[in-house]
């Protein structure tokens, strides 16, 4: 069995690894724009996270918090714990909400090309709801956390 605090630094490393992934995706965009010419793939995607500017700083920061909530979440009052949480669930439903949409997406497309395609799908698909899968995890570990911290309390205070 994983022990509390390292359960907690997982969930808070996996938070601070989206931060990275988010900061190095917007900064590999806004690197391809100079090199692409006009009208192409690279191009649009650059243009498009010029304009995802603010999104991506607000996406960045959240996460950030939330590894730097999650890190501390034992030493947290409880009203800190319950809006760690709450941005975890918003983080969880975010992430599967999207998962949906993808597979709603992608799923018809592979269907329409035959069996041999049925490998790609499942690939897809399990990246789709293994990343939707790992935030839920989080999410629940840290209200598992927050349960049995207020159990260890209760026995505590019964105990005097």
């Amino acid at each position: 069995m994983i022990s509390t605090r390292a359960q907690l630094r997982i969930v808070a490393f996996f938070y601070a690894a989206v931060v990275a992934l988010v900061l190095g995706w917007f900064t590999l965009m806004r690197t391809a724009a100079p090199s692409a010419s006009p009208g192409s793939i690279p191009y649009e995607l650059a243009q498009r996270a010029a304009n995802a500017l603010p999104l991506v700083a607000v996406t960045a920061i959240f996460y950030l918090a939330l590894s730097c909530l999650s890190l501390r979440f034992l030493a947290l009052s409880r009203s800190w714990q319950v809006a760690t949480i709450a941005g975890s669930l918003l983080a969880s439903l975010s992430q599967v909400s999207i998962s949906v949409r993808d597979t709603l997406i992608v799923t018809p497309k592979y269907l329409n090309l035959g069996l041999h395609a049925y490998g790609y799908l499942a690939v897809e698909l399990g990246v789709f709801w293994g990343r939707a899968s790992a935030f839920v995890l989080c999410s629940y570990l840290l209200w598992k956390q927050m349960r049995d911290s207020n159990n260890r309390f209760e026995r505590s205070r019964v105990a005097s």
